[in-house]
């Protein structure tokens, strides 16, 4: 969940009023989500003589599905619904996947198996805009941030459910978390120096340390915990790495687009990530593997339709063995009125 752009709508539930469709578009849109999905109402308008309400009512399906990283094939569906379900995360014995959802008529955390759908709702927080969960290393709780303050924060839950308690401070913005390997930190985005960096909090407590200085967006260390990998900023190309321990920086993928922070996952030797083509709507987005050994990169997957943009869109199982994606299925609009 990006706390720091635009929301371009809300969501908002089935409308109780008398309402009735003037006209209907079902195109599927090339470009992800902004991170908001299920119904948007936008753009009303009265008519002169009063007694009338015209809006547009538009309404994005995101859904997460998975596939194999090692020999892609038909992908499966992990988690779905008729609104928003993005920011997959996969827990460290593979067999359930976290995300987060609008299915309940607000920005919550959920969670479902990766091979069964079986969705249970973790968070109730009715209202603040909430996502990106992270799984502990021992998967007995889950890391997310929401806007509970007016500004974002980073909070904790138990795995199983349960109540919730906040990690950061919050009288800054702080976004994405990411636990590092050992469980003893959590690394996130914060904009309490003036920019985003990646700053990390240690889950006993003490003051935050401030890890980038270049700028910081999402991050995550390797499964190895050797090198910590993230983006700067979403109006900035690049996904870097560094030294989890302290070091230089050097870029990874220089061209990463900014609004695809959420769509890489590090692995020992390398990092799958999106290739988003911004040349014509023919062009498929494609996953990638940058072989960071030989410098060799492949495609993986080319996505069906269309991919997530500014929020939580890949993910990787501890096994390496399964891709779970977010998907931009349908998108299409309707006049509406109501008297």
């Amino acid at each position: 969940m990006d706390a720091g752009r635009p929301q371009p709508g809300r969501v908002a539930g089935p409308r109780r009023q008398r309402s009735k469709p003037l006209a209907a578009s079902g195109q599927r849109r090339r470009d992800g989500a902004c991170g908001s999905g299920g119904t948007l109402v936008s753009n009303p308008t009265s008519s002169p003589k009063g007694g009338m309400l015209a809006f547009v009512q538009r309404r994005n399906d995101i859904n997460v599905w998975r596939v194999r990283a090692d020999a892609p094939g038909v992908p499966a569906m992990v988690a779905d619904s008729s609104v928003l379900d993005s920011s997959p995360a996969v827990s460290p014995d593979g067999a359930e996947v976290a995300f987060r959802s609008t299915r309940s008529g607000s920005n919550e955390i959920w969670k479902t198996g990766l091979f069964e759908n079986l969705p249970v709702r973790l968070t109730r927080m009715n209202g603040p805009l909430t996502g990106s969960p992270s799984w502990s290393p021992d998967g007995k709780w889950i890391a997310f941030d929401s806007r509970v303050s007016g500004k974002s924060d980073i909070l904790l839950i138990p795995s199983s459910g349960g109540p919730w308690r906040s990690l950061t401070d919050p009288s800054s913005n702080e976004i994405i978390p990411r636990w590092s390997r050992d469980g003893q930190w959590i690394y996130f985005g914060s904009d309490r120096s003036g920019r985003w960096q990646i700053w990390k909090q240690r889950l006993s407590g003490g003051a935050a340390q401030q890890v980038t200085w270049r700028g910081g967006y999402a991050a995550a260390e390797s499964p190895d915990g050797r090198y910590l990998y993230y983006t700067r900023d979403v109006n900035q190309k690049g996904l870097f790495r560094m030294p989890a321990a302290g070091g230089e920086e050097e870029a990874v993928l220089p061209e990463l687009a900014g609004r695809l922070w959420g769509n890489w996952a590090a692995t020992v030797d390398g990092v799958y990530y999106l290739d988003y083509p911004d040349r014509d709507a023919t062009t498929k987005s494609t996953i990638r593997y940058l072989d960071l050994r030989s410098k060799q990169t492949r495609e993986v997957f080319r996505l069906p339709k269309h991919p997530v943009l500014w929020d939580g869109g890949l993910a990787l199982s501890p096994d390496g063995k399964w891709l779970v994606f977010a998907e931009l299925d349908y998108a299409g609009s309707n006049i509406q009125w109501i008297d």
